[in-house]
């Protein structure tokens, strides 16, 4: 990923549900986790299973979350503070919340139309929320990253 480091800021990788040592190598090597849960069981184990996986393998200690196609702001921030409630008790590990994506027609007619939302309809609320979120991630703390390193220029 090294020659790509002059040609953009910020590196998204999108690894599966669950951690798979490849999926656990792309995390350990990020500086920021952004974990999506939803508000079902299976969701909140293999979100579990990546940030324990990712603690205590590679020492990753921060961790932001995303609640995807919550009913509202308030039934979003239950399911993250249940969430968080369950992981900080057997894990030392911080939780930040960085807010939620609602069930929506627009978002979901943005994925079958192959169109980002962001830059057809500025203005729209879920727009708005994907403003609001990065934002958030942005300001959240760095982790000390183990192992391979994304744009890493100090090379030996």
């Amino acid at each position: 990923f090294d020659p790509l480091a002059d040609e953009c800021d910020i590196f998204f990788v999108d690894v599966p549900a669950g951690a798979s040592d490849s999926s656990l190598s792309f995390v350990n090597a990020s500086d920021k986790v952004l974990i999506i849960l939803v508000g079902e069981p299976t969701s909140f184990v293999d979100a579990y299973t990546m940030v324990k996986a990712a603690h205590l393998e590679g020492g990753i200690k921060e961790f932001s979350v995303l609640v995807n196609m919550a009913d509202n702001e308030h039934k979003s921030k239950e399911i993250f503070n249940k969430f968080k409630a369950n992981a900080v008790r057997f894990l030392d590990v911080n939780l930040n919340y960085v807010g939620y994506l609602p069930h929506s027609r627009n978002l979901r007619n943005s994925i079958v139309k192959r169109k980002p939302l962001v830059l057809n309809n500025k203005s729209c609320k879920e727009s708005i929320l994907f403003k609001s979120m990065a934002n958030k991630l942005l300001s959240s703390p760095n982790n000390a990253t183990s192992g391979i390193t994304f744009f890493n220029k100090n090379k030996i």
